[in-house]
């Protein structure tokens, strides 16, 4: 054998060598990438859940304050703010308000003791298949707005005009 046909065949066997790698690492990467990305929701989740959680433990549940405070422990976990702007854009794709669940813990004497939040029911679809979140992530928090009145809804003052 020349060392010209030696060289060719070298060439031939690292094109198959590359191809046989590729098979085995473009899985394992789209793998890596799918998982992180999971973890990245399910972290976004996490800690949007906490912020909310912590919210909704100094507010108090007198009256039609609880449903308001409902609604803005929904929109801290979807947009993080209890009173998001009108284009406001949600922190993690498709979360809506129906996924988010707010129980209130009573105490024995049908007093508020605790919050939980959780999710329940939101699909997470990641690069190559999708699963969905039942009761997890969740945050628990203790409720210390015992002493707090429930403020009304204000109303935009009106303008004057000159």
């Amino acid at each position: 054998m020349t060392g010209r046909q030696l060289k060719k065949r070298q060439r031939g066997s690292a094109l198959l060598e590359a191809g046989l790698s590729l098979l085995i690492l473009v899985p394992i990467l789209t793998g890596v990438i799918q998982v992180g990305y999971a973890f990245r929701v399910y972290s976004r989740l996490d800690s949007a859940l906490r912020d909310a959680a912590r919210y909704a433990s100094r507010r108090s549940l007198e009256g039609d304050c609880a449903e308001r405070t409902r609604g803005e422990i929904q929109n801290i976990v979807i947009y993080g703010d209890p009173k998001p702007p009108a284009p406001a854009v949600p922190q993690v794709a498709g979360l809506r308000p129906a996924h988010i669940q707010v129980d209130y813990e009573m105490d024995g004497q049908g007093r508020p003791a605790g919050i939980l939040v959780r999710i329940s029911g939101y699909e997470v679809d990641s690069l190559f298949s999708r699963f969905t979140l039942q009761g997890r992530p969740l945050a628990a928090a203790p409720y210390l707005g015992a002493g707090l009145a429930c403020r009304p809804e204000q109303a935009p003052a009106a303008r004057r005009a000159p």
